[in-house]
């Protein structure tokens, strides 16, 4: 056994650990990781934005590679939005802008 494997078992053996005998401690760590990824995320999606909304497209439907970068982003965040390749430019724009408020305003509320 590697030293990395030793490594891995530990940390899963400390994880188990945690999770039994300091829950309160590790779900505020789960939430601050996920509070990090949702930032990093809306991050992302602000970027992506201003290029959905620049980019003309044949009828005004999202492009598959348009389509895949949002849901990378989306799946780093807790109840995402669905977004649909059937869905209009515009209308992903003003989903993912209403979704943004409201991660933020769910981060604010809980004094992240």
């Amino acid at each position: 056994m590697s030293w990395k494997d030793i490594v891995k078992v530990d940390m899963k053996e400390a994880r188990r650990l945690g999770r039994k005998y300091a829950v309160d401690e590790m779900m505020q760590d789960d939430t601050k990781k996920l509070v990090r990824r949702e930032k990093l995320a809306i991050d992302s999606m602000r970027t992506l934005i201003p290029k959905i909304r620049d980019n003309e497209s044949y009828f005004n439907i999202l492009t598959s590679d348009e389509l895949q970068m949002i849901r990378n982003q989306l799946d780093r965040t807790s109840n995402p939005p669905s977004i649909d390749s059937r869905v209009g430019r515009e209308e992903v724009i003003r989903i993912l802008e209403e979704y943004i408020s409201s991660l933020e305003t769910t981060h604010k509320k809980f004094g992240y």
